[in-house]
C-alpha cells in the first residue's frame, strides 16, 4: 500500500515499530476501499488523549490494531498477562485488548457524531513472530502474529453491516478528518514537566502519566483532570475544583507510602497535581 492511501500521521521512534508497520504495509492491497493510517492520536469525548498504533479500513470493516513488540513467552495469570522475557526477567501487563476495545468504541462514536457510522474491531499484533503465546483460548480471540492479521483482514465481514465499500472508506476519511486526528506526540508537558507519550492509569476524569522534569533529575507521577468535549461551565469547575481539593489534602498529608504534592497547575486545557513516586 502506498503512501496516500496508507497515512503515515506520526513517523514512529521506535525501530520496532518501525518494522512493524512496514510488514503490515508492504501487505495491503494499493486500491479501494482500503486505507490506513499510524501513529496518531485523538481526543475521546471523556478529554482522555488516545494513542492509536494502526488504523485499517478494508472490505470486512474498520480495525484498530495495537502493536506489541513482545519477547519470550506470554500466559495469564489470574486475569493478568504475564511476559517472561527470553532472560527469565517476568513483566505483567494489562489485558492490551481492554483498552483498545475502549479506543475502539470512543473513536467510532467520534466517527458517528461527524457523519459516519463504522463498527471498529479491536485487535493486538505481536510483531516477534518467536513469542510463545500460552494464552488461553478465550484471551486469543482477537491476537494475532502479523501474519494472521493480514489473513484476518482479508476475510469477509462476519456481519454485512460492517462491510465497507469505496464510498464508505471515503467517508470514513472524511470523518477522521473531523474529528480531528493529530500527530503522537513523544512528549507532552505540564509545567516543568515532561510526560510520557502514554498514560499509565486512568479514571472517569483523569489520566496519569510518569514524567520527569525539564532541567531537574526529579521522575514524578502527574495528574491530568480532564474534561469532555463541549462541557459547559458548571462541569469545567466541577473538574477543576476537583483537583484543587485532590491537591490540598496531598498537600497536608505526610505518609511514606503515599506521594508527596510536588506542584498544582490549573494552568491550560487541564488541572492536577505533580506528585514524587
Amino acid at each position: 500500500m502506498l503512501e496516500g492511501r496508507w497515512t503515515t500521521v506520526t513517523e514512529s521512534e521506535f525501530d520496532h515499530e518501525r518494522r512493524g508497520l512496514e510488514a503490515i504495509r508492504e501487505r495491503l492491497p494499493d486500491a479501494e476501499p482500503w486505507r490506513a493510517w499510524s501513529n496518531f492520536t485523538f481526543t475521546a469525548q471523556t478529554g482522555h488523549v488516545r494513542e492509536v498504533d494502526l488504523l485499517i479500513v478494508g472490505p470486512g470493516g474498520a480495525y484498530m490494531i495495537e502493536l506489541k513488540d513482545w519477547h519470550g513467552s506470554v500466559t495469564t495469570e489470574n486475569g493478568t498477562w504475564v511476559q517472561t522475557t527470553p532472560n527469565g526477567r517476568r513483566v505483567s501487563h494489562g489485558n492490551p485488548l481492554h483498552l483498545v476495545n475502549k479506543k475502539a468504541k470512543e473513536l467510532a462514536g467520534l466517527l458517528a457524531r461527524n457523519g459516519k457510522r463504522v463498527w471498529i474491531t479491536e485487535a493486538v499484533c505481536f510483531t516477534d513472530d518467536t513469542l510463545r503465546l500460552r494464552l488461553p483460548s478465550h484471551d486469543q480471540n482477537g491476537v494475532h502474529t502479523v501474519d494472521e492479521l493480514l489473513t484476518m483482514l482479508r476475510q469477509p465481514p462476519r456481519d454485512e453491516r460492517w462491510r465497507i465499500t469505496p464510498a464508505d472508506s471515503r467517508a470514513v476519511k472524511g470523518a477522521l478528518e473531523q474529528v480531528g486526528i493529530r500527530r503522537s506526540d513523544a512528549e507532552y508537558k505540564v509545567g516543568p514537566y515532561l510526560l510520557e507519550r502514554k498514560s499509565f492509569d486512568t479514571g472517569p476524569t483523569w489520566a496519569d502519566y510518569l514524567a520527569n522534569h525539564s532541567e531537574l533529575p526529579e521522575p514524578a507521577r502527574v495528574r491530568v483532570y480532564l474534561r469532555e468535549r463541549g462541557a459547559d461551565a458548571s462541569i469545567r469547575r466541577s473538574v477543576e475544583n476537583a483537583a484543587r481539593r485532590e491537591a490540598a489534602v496531598l498537600r497536608r498529608f505526610r505518609h511514606p507510602g503515599v506521594v508527596q504534592l510536588k506542584q498544582y497547575d490549573p494552568s491550560g486545557h487541564s488541572a492536577g497535581p505533580a506528585a514524587s513516586g
